[in-house]
């Protein structure tokens, strides 16, 4: 993890590997906070490797038709994640050996502010750092 932090979503944690996000919502939980809901999946891993994560965001086009809404939508969620998770999960990560993936997705179905999506987010993913300090 050597991703440099400098008021950046990093392009080495975003959750992209098919694999990886089939393998999320097979296995993974969830925790949902109107409007959003993330899904995330905790693995152990071997002792000698650093422990990991990578976020990924998610907007229904079903639900938004204009690419623009979504694109919005997905930049709240992302500017809500950068700031309440990225160095608490950092800290929380280190000295253990585990690998974390986590998908937020918006479920809401008209635009939402930036004061509404962070509240929600920062309630979901409190309860996931909860998760996985037990662990």
């Amino acid at each position: 993890m050597t991703a440099n932090i400098s008021g950046k979503f990093p392009a080495s944690l975003k959750l992209k590997s098919e694999k990886r996000i089939d393998l999320l919502f097979n296995k993974g939980m969830s925790h949902f906070k109107f409007p959003i809901k993330i899904q995330y999946l905790i693995l152990a891993q071997e002792k000698s490797n650093p422990s990991t994560f990578e976020i990924g965001v998610s907007v229904s086009k079903k639900r938004f038709k204009k690419a623009v809404d979504r694109n919005l939508l997905k930049r709240r969620m992302r500017e809500s994640i950068r700031g309440n998770i990225i160095s608490p999960l950092r800290i929380m990560l280190e000295g253990k050996s585990l690998t974390v993936y986590i998908m937020a997705i918006f479920v809401g179905s008209s635009l939402e502010g930036f004061e509404t999506i962070d509240k929600a987010m920062k309630n979901v993913l409190n309860k996931l750092l909860k998760e996985i300090n037990e662990k």
